[in-house]
């Protein structure tokens, strides 16, 4: 083996404290610590926007559950928790912008730091139940709760990404000339927050647990965002600091004048459009594809996710293929309006949702100015995303009649479509239009048409010439036809039914619609005719068009199920003059079941619901089948029965769990607790709990073994494909009812009769209170499987 040779020494002395490459150690040495310096603040910086975003989208849901069982869980409720935010944010960019411009850094980081502290005296945050009433307006009330319960924290926390990445641009960092890459990890967090939050947070902890887990979060991010701006004040002192801050400087000056008001106009309409995009796609798929209360978190998280994909400091997705890629999605979206199919329709939502709002923040990005201009260029931001939710939530409800939202932003989005930045490939076009149609057809041939035979040539033929006008970009008319197909779809009721009454309220959208007759294709007779009330697709009760059946009621309550056995049994045994409540009115059939002995009080919280059950045009239930045994009352159920005297009831009645949103805060231990208060000693309570993507008989069942209540099921379910469309020929739905009293005899026989059996917990549920509610644990994750149930 070779042995190495010893280095012949030239004469020359080297000097022990030079390295081989002549540089000397302790200069080594302080770049080392210089780049690790370096490293350490860029950390800092990344952990205090990761905080910031995780605490800003915990304390969303967090609050507004806090503020839910105040008011009764009214969507009014959730409506000015979200204006609240939006303000909030708006003031915090604001604020982040005016110190920014008119304080030198050093004062801000004094001033930040002084006020990231104050918040920690009101921490951790609850909410007073002092002052609500039932009558009071939730508006104004809930806009003071919120100000003084949360306002300050929040608040600080709104301020922390703009700010601290216009601290970050101050600093000698390498990636301080593009601080907008530390965007993208603040949304990072929000994804995490808003993912987090359903799935672990309020599936494990109490609110009050979560207020203090959310108080020790803030601590966190006071303690890193004073890290921050002491490494900020290091860093920036010096001259090499003052010789690269004034190049900067510099440089943003000369370009300062190419901020123009029309660039500005650009910023607040490229974030107006994923927003309210956003709000009109969970609006749509959580009304007409699939009622899960969950669907509200997937286009936010989206939404979050193309922030983190556009503004990365190194881009993931190319912006040019987005753009290329987005008519397809169009086109594929405008085929499926004729498709059945919940969970296919909903990813090709998604999809198409989700590369509209990346071609707009990928413009946003592209046109991010330079540092001097960042917090201004939030700010704007902002005030797009918060007209977005104002247009959605104020505007279109008092606009539209029907949800025309998401049509305008479509075609908005391919108008503004920057097609300049794709470079003509007529081959690629040929093979993605093609792709596109050939998914078509696989949807067309999978799944049920819910269309005539001509509307769905039509539909072909449209989306045929959207094809050739994708070709040719002919974005104008591609807008065009786009809208005018999503306009139709809105109005369209199918081939069996005519809409003949239409309203949109602050609850959502009505309509009410006659079958048109028909004969069935397999005995030739004529079938029955009913006029039904929607909510979106969901259907909230019908009532016969002949006239000998004008008083039977009908689907979720005819006398052949469950409600008919419970009133029978309430009836045989009453005594004197029963009082009895029902939350959620409908088409108002349970009227029908009114007695002399019987008084019914409907608490209905839309008005507009009222109006159509009144209507004797429409319906005729409440007007001429109740008599004058039934009244309709306005308000949250929960609240108004909270007014009503103890002892009052002999049968409470919740009929508020078959549309899209759950009302957990009627299902709670406190809220049971409440009804048997205002119950007679012999009295039940009834829900009615028939939904296809949620069993709430698993809640009921752990409440009421907490309560050491005694309780009972009967779910009317068709056993065949014949039994089923018999029963819906006649006008009847398979429904599921609960029965919650005191004692067994108290169901006054009903526990005796067929298809009654007692519900006890069949798997581990803790029961929920106003503190903890899951509603994850009773999903059915297979709508399928509800008609198996015994």
């Amino acid at each position: 083996m070779k042995q190495r040779q010893p280095r012949q020494n030239d004469g020359k002395t080297q000097h022990p404290t030079k390295s081989r490459m002549g540089e000397s150690l302790p200069d080594r040495n302080r770049k080392i610590e210089h780049r690790n310096h370096k490293l350490f603040i860029f950390v800092c910086y990344c952990a205090a926007l990761l905080i910031s975003a995780t605490l800003l989208f915990s304390a969303q849901p967090m609050i507004a559950k806090m503020v839910l069982p105040l008011y009764g869980g009214s969507p009014a409720v959730w409506t000015s928790c979200m204006v609240f935010y939006q303000v909030t944010l708006l003031a915090g960019y604001a604020y982040a912008h005016a110190i920014s411009s008119w304080l030198s850094l050093k004062l801000q980081m004094i001033i930040h730091v002084v006020l990231i502290g104050l918040p920690l005296a009101v921490l951790p945050i609850s909410i007073s139940h002092n002052g609500t009433s039932a009558s009071t307006s939730p508006v104004l009330v809930l806009a003071t709760l919120l100000v003084v319960a949360a306002g300050a924290p929040l608040f600080v926390v709104t301020t922390t990404a703009s700010l601290l990445q216009r601290w970050f641009a101050e600093t000698t960092h390498s990636a301080a000339d593009d601080p907008y890459s530390l965007y993208a990890v603040s949304n990072t967090g929000s994804i995490a927050a808003l993912v987090s939050y359903p799935l672990l947070i309020e599936r494990t902890m109490r609110l009050s647990d979560q207020a203090w887990l959310w108080a020790v979060g803030y601590v966190l991010l006071v303690v890193t965002i004073a890290i921050c701006a002491a490494m900020t004040w290091r860093m920036s002192r010096g001259s090499n600091a003052s010789g690269v801050l004034r190049k900067r400087v510099a440089a943003a000056t000369t370009m300062s004048a190419s901020i123009s008001t029309r660039e500005r106009a650009w910023w607040v309409l490229l974030a107006f459009l994923p927003s309210s995009w956003m709000l009109a796609v969970t609006a749509r798929i959580t009304t007409n594809i699939a009622p899960i209360p969950l669907l509200w978190t997937i286009p936010l998280a989206l939404y979050l996710l193309t922030f983190v994909l556009t503004f990365a400091r190194r881009q993931l997705v190319a912006h040019h293929l987005v753009i290329w890629l987005f008519p397809c999605l169009m086109i594929l979206l405008a085929l499926s309006l004729v498709v059945l199919g919940r969970w296919q329709l909903l990813a090709i939502h998604l999809a198409a949702f989700f590369a509209g709002a990346m071609v707009c923040h990928g413009e946003l990005a592209r046109r991010r100015p330079v540092v001097q201009h960042l917090t201004e260029f939030y700010w704007w931001m902002s005030v797009g995303g918060a007209l977005g939710g104002v247009f959605n939530a104020i505007v279109a409800p008092l606009v539209f009649s029907v949800l025309l939202e998401l049509p305008i932003m479509a075609a908005l989005t391919c108008l503004i479509l920057p097609l300049q930045y794709v470079a003509r490939d007529r081959k690629m076009d040929m093979v993605a239009l093609g792709i596109t149609m050939g998914i078509g057809a696989w949807l067309i041939r999978s799944f049920e048409i819910r269309a005539s035979p001509v509307i769905v040539s039509s539909v072909i033929a449209a989306v045929a010439l959207l094809t050739v006008l994708s070709y040719y970009r002919q974005l104008k008319w591609f807008a065009l036809v786009l809208s005018t197909m999503f306009v139709w779809d809105q109005f369209d009721a199918g081939p069996n039914r005519k809409v003949v009454h239409r309203t949109r309220s602050f609850f959502g959208v009505h309509h009410v619609a006659e079958d048109v007759p028909r004969r069935d294709p397999y005995t030739g007779k004529w079938l029955p005719r009913y006029r039904r009330l929607f909510h979106g697709t969901t259907q909230h009760g019908c009532q016969s068009l002949d006239p000998q059946r004008e008083c039977e009621p009908l689907q979720y309550y005819h006398p052949s199920g469950p409600l008919g056995q419970i009133f029978d049994a309430l009836s045989s045994n009453a005594e004197g003059l029963d009082q009895v409540a029902v939350v959620g009115l409908g088409t108002g059939a349970a009227a029908c079941y009114a007695s002399p002995d019987q008084f019914i009080t409907f608490f209905e919280i839309d008005p507009v619901v009222q109006n159509l059950a009144e209507n004797r045009d429409y319906f005729s239930y409440i007007g001429k089948c109740g008599g004058d045994n039934t009244r309709i009352v306005i308000g949250d159920g929960r609240l108004m029965i909270h007014a009503a005297p103890d002892k009052h009831y002999a049968m409470i009645m919740l009929d508020a769990f078959s549309s899209e949103a759950i009302p957990s805060h009627l299902l709670t231990r406190e809220a049971i607790e409440l009804y048997f208060r205002k119950l007679a000693d012999n009295g039940m309570v009834t829900f009615h709990i028939s939904n296809r993507y949620l069993d709430l008989s698993a809640v009921l069942a752990a409440v009421a073994a907490d309560l050491q209540l005694h309780c009972i099921v009967f779910r009317d379910l068709a056993h065949s494909i014949e039994e089923l469309n018999s029963k819906l020929r006649q006008g009847i739905e398979a429904s599921t009812y609960v029965v919650m009293a005191r004692q067994p005899e108290h169901f006054r026989g009903l526990q005796d009769r067929s298809h009654w059996r007692s519900l006890d917990p069949d798997r581990p549920t803790t029961a929920w209170t106003d503190q903890y509610s899951n509603i994850p644990s009773v999903l059915r994750w297979n709508p399928a499987d509800v008609a198996q149930e015994e």
